[in-house]
């Protein structure tokens, strides 16, 4: 109701009540002769007391106990705002109108209704109280099941009716027992703040044969890393998973290390035997990006995978395939990967989702591979890569004793030493032709001490020169060296993700159809 027909409800009883506000003074009636002074002044009176009964009334309402709730019509069931998204909507009662209106373009009003079987039909009724006309143009309407899916929807717009105000009504069946919502929202460039009226109702429909649980959702139920904890599959229900990143372990080639992903989560579903399962990932929702490997199993296959053993990665799957979704069409969103699998036999088979991707992970330690068997020594941190790769080859002692080399003393300049016979020295000019050379064992420029003939290219023209000569020390006897691996042995606990790499969501549903032929 608006704010000017309130108002003017007020000022009608305003004018009202005076009369019987004074009911102990009773006008003249009309046509009665007033003969006296005092007839007079008791009409003059009553007139003038009247008009200001009325102003006082008026201006106070509250002074003559005239109230709002004296001039408004009987209460009705209303929304509630907030009421925008299925945790805020509103119960209804059934063969109630419930008045409602948008406030906005945006304003979505909520409200739900409660069916205690399957299979009950659903009678809508949608008008407009104080529209005069047949048009109920402005709004949209939705029918939805529990998760938020629209079952059914239309446009109150779509065709005029007798009576705005009497409205439309709209059926459709709901198929499952459970929560419905109802969303009324504006058409799109046809906003209006004109109120409206919603009414339901719900009575069981005569079919009674099973419906399909399509629209709703579930979620995997963590730990499931093993077929024994696997998260039960439901035809039609979106399953939505996340395989965790770990960096517990990791993998090492020739060239990096990665920490190596092998959280799976694997999902159980029973098979009436003699249909194809058809498997959609990122069918429901888009997925971010990722890359998942999924395995489909028997139940030998996985009863070998969970009691003997057996590597998921060497068993013989039913089926395997790599999902990519990160794939997208002009839009922008993801496209559904859908695969279909034949499965003739009655009974359980396992889904397997694991992780592709690995991440970099730097090496911080090494170990000594000494018989280069691919197997690391038992002491971490007994040699290292210099420059920081994962698996490098360097010398070491022979652990046989079956060979064996010199360890020369360091040269009298204190350099080179170990496996070389050679020192460095100078090779210095003598005469003043530069035709003859001797060594200088001890840098002073000078020969000596215990000079050797020498030779700098090109003569004549260089003074001195750096050469080799014999180590004078006397050597020694040592095991000799064989080449050995050097093995990464731990790697760094911050992890730096590659840009556009991060874990994500998935989600996939699983359906089923009969064989084309027997």
């Amino acid at each position: 109701m608006n704010s000017k027909r309130i108002r003017h409800l007020l000022l009608a009883a305003c004018c009202a009540l005076p009369v019987a506000a004074l009911a102990g003074l009773v006008p003249p009636k009309p046509g009665q002769p007033v003969s006296t002074n005092y007839d007079i002044g008791y009409q003059d009176g009553f007139t003038a007391g009247t008009q200001n009964g009325r102003e006082q009334c008026h201006n106070d309402p509250a002074s003559c106990s005239i109230y709002l709730s004296n001039v408004l019509p009987d209460a009705q069931y209303g929304e509630t705002e907030p009421n925008d998204t299925g945790i805020s909507a509103d119960p209804m009662t059934q063969h109630v109108n419930f008045w409602g209106q948008s406030y906005s373009q945006t304003d979505q009003d909520w409200y739900y209704l409660v069916t205690p079987e399957q299979n009950y039909n659903l009678t809508l009724n949608f008008s407009l109280p104080e529209a005069t006309g047949n048009d109920l143009s402005g709004w949209n309407i939705s029918v939805r099941n529990a998760i938020g899916m629209t079952l059914a929807e239309f446009e109150t717009g779509f065709t005029t009716v007798e009576y705005a105000n009497s409205g439309i009504s709209y059926r459709t069946t709901l198929g499952l027992s459970g929560t419905y919502y109802i969303v009324v929202r504006p058409t799109e460039g046809q906003f209006s703040y004109q109120p409206y009226n919603l009414a339901v109702a719900i009575e069981p429909s005569p079919f009674d044969g099973p419906n399909f649980a399509g629209g709703f959702a579930d979620a995997e139920v963590e730990p499931n890393n093993v077929p024994a904890e696997s998260s039960r599959i439901a035809q039609g229900v979106t399953m939505y998973g996340l395989v965790n990143l770990q960096f517990e372990s990791a993998i090492c080639t020739a060239t990096e290390c990665t920490y190596g992903q092998d959280e799976a989560d694997w999902y159980i579903y029973r098979s009436q035997g003699n249909e194809i399962l058809q498997l959609a990932f990122c069918d429901r929702n888009q997925c971010s990006p990722g890359d998942w490997f999924v395995q489909v199993f028997d139940l030998p296959t996985a009863d070998a995978i969970q009691n003997q053993g057996v590597n998921p990665d060497n068993a013989q799957p039913l089926m395997a395939f790599n999902t990519d979704t990160t794939s997208s069409t002009e839009d922008g969103t993801s496209l559904a990967d859908v695969w279909q699998l034949g499965l003739q036999a009655r009974g359980p088979y396992f889904i397997r989702v694991g992780h592709k991707r690995t991440l970099q992970a730097p090496c911080i330690q090494w170990t000594l591979d000494s018989d280069s068997n691919g197997i690391p020594d038992s002491y971490p941190g007994s040699c290292a890569c210099t420059s920081g790769e994962p698996v490098c080859t360097i010398d070491i002692a022979d652990p046989t004793g079956n060979t064996t080399q010199l360890i020369w003393p360091s040269c009298p300049d204190g350099s080179e030493g170990g496996a070389s016979s050679l020192c460095p020295v100078s090779c210095v000019c003598i005469d003043q032709s530069c035709s003859l050379y001797q060594t200088d064992s001890d840098g002073d420029g000078l020969p000596g001490p215990n000079p050797q003939p020498c030779r700098c290219l090109p003569e004549r023209t260089t003074l001195s020169c750096g050469v080799t000569v014999a180590n004078p020390g006397t050597p020694m006897t040592a095991p000799g060296t064989i080449e050995a691996n050097c093995l990464c042995s731990n790697t760094s606990g911050v992890v730096e993700l590659p840009e556009n790499e991060v874990s994500a969501q998935y989600n996939f549903t699983l359906t089923t159809s009969a064989f084309g032929s027997p």
